[in-house]
């Protein structure tokens, strides 16, 4: 709901001295100065103003007043009494806007703030009545007049009325034909000129994306650092403006891919069912171990061929009982064998000496159980 449509019409016409007029047109300044500030308190305390009052006649004399009077204080006064008036009546205003634009933008020129704050309030409040359609021969000669000022002021008023439009109240032809003149303000010596005419680019971006206002403003479009301006000005339009700016549909977000179709169902084993995978077959396994066996490293693959020969060698079979023992000693066994060539062993009968001899030949080289069996007479 908006308040404004809860609060009753005043004539503030009615409520005016009657020395008004002639007050305003005084060659004192301070009496015009009375004479305005005393409009606007009866604009500041009734806000909604009555429709059926004429204002022609005060819109009239307090343009007057914005296009001629030499002091910045009166100018000023009527610039606000104005903007009260335009915000009181609303769309009803809007016969009277064509005639107000051209003084203000004008009036740019004044580099004070004294008097160019009040005219920025004053257009936004104008330009609020009517469309933006209606103003562009108006603004189109503002942003060709020479006055740096005034182009500075006049881009930064498209700023802020690209903020209030979206897709489908931004009027196209308007835009084009304002475009190539903001492009002309780019290159503009004056670094607030340039400043401001981004900040319009970039709000008007917000409302009609970046792809089709390359295509309006190509000439800078290669230009990188007056291309990040903008586009910098264009963030700023859309945290100032919301996301009503995006006019760019959204690109939809990629399906996730659907799984092929197998041509065969895995076959069940068995009747009984379950959510797990089927055992694979001892072929399946072969086939996983060689494909495991693949993909290991050489010196894996040396050590499991290695383990697989020790697998395949026949187990060692358990040796018998040896009657024999191994005699390492080298150079005892000489020893012997030479004691053994002193002896004459080509008898019929053995002599002591050789049996002897024997016998502890057997008990350094033979174990007890054929020591035994050779004492056996059998």
């Amino acid at each position: 709901m908006d308040e404004f449509d809860f609060l009753e019409e005043v004539d503030v016409l009615a409520k005016l001295p009657a020395d008004f007029e002639t007050n305003v047109a005084a060659a004192k300044w301070t009496d015009r100065r009375d004479a305005l500030q005393a409009l606007l308190d009866l604009l500041t305390a009734h806000k909604k103003l009555s429709t059926k009052a004429n204002y022609g006649e005060i819109v009239a004399q307090l343009k007057k007043v914005l296009e001629k009077d030499a002091n910045v204080m009166v100018a000023a006064l009527a610039a606000k009494c104005l903007k009260c008036i335009a915000e009181g009546l609303r769309k009803k205003f809007s016969p009277h806007a064509p005639t107000i634009l051209p003084t203000i933008f004008e009036k740019f020129k004044e580099k004070k703030p004294t008097l160019r704050d009040p005219l920025v309030e004053c257009i936004d409040a104008v330009a609020a009545t009517i469309s933006l359609e209606s103003m562009q021969d108006d603004v189109l000669a503002a942003l060709e007049k020479p006055n740096p000022s005034i182009k500075v002021q006049t881009d930064l008023f498209l700023y802020r009325t690209f903020l209030k439009l979206n897709a489908q109240t931004m009027p196209k032809k308007t835009l084009k034909a304002i475009a190539p003149l903001l492009v002309k303000h780019s290159m503009e010596s004056d670094p607030e000129v340039r400043d401001a005419c981004y900040a319009a680019l970039g709000s008007a971006m917000r409302v009609i994306g970046e792809k089709p206002m390359n295509s309006l403003i190509a000439d800078i479009v290669e230009d990188k650092l007056k291309m990040t301006k903008i586009k910098e000005y264009c963030q700023k339009a859309i945290d100032e403006a919301g996301p009503e700016a995006s006019t760019q549909p959204a690109v939809p977000e990629p399906k996730p891919a659907t799984p092929a179709k197998q041509d065969k169902p895995p076959a069940k084993t068995g009747s009984r069912s379950s959510s797990r995978a089927p055992s694979p077959s001892a072929e399946n396994k072969a086939a996983e171990k060689e494909s495991a066996e693949e993909r290991k490293p050489p010196a894996a693959k040396a050590s499991t061929q290695q383990a697989a020969a020790r697998d395949e060698e026949p187990a060692a079979q358990p040796q018998k009982e040896m009657l024999l023992m191994v005699n390492e000693e080298k150079a005892t066994r000489l020893k012997e064998e030479k004691n053994f060539k002193i002896l004459k062993w080509n008898f019929v009968t053995p002599t002591d000496e050789h049996i002897s001899q024997l016998q502890a030949a057997l008990s350094a080289n033979a174990k007890g159980a054929l020591i035994r069996l050779g004492k056996n007479r059998d």
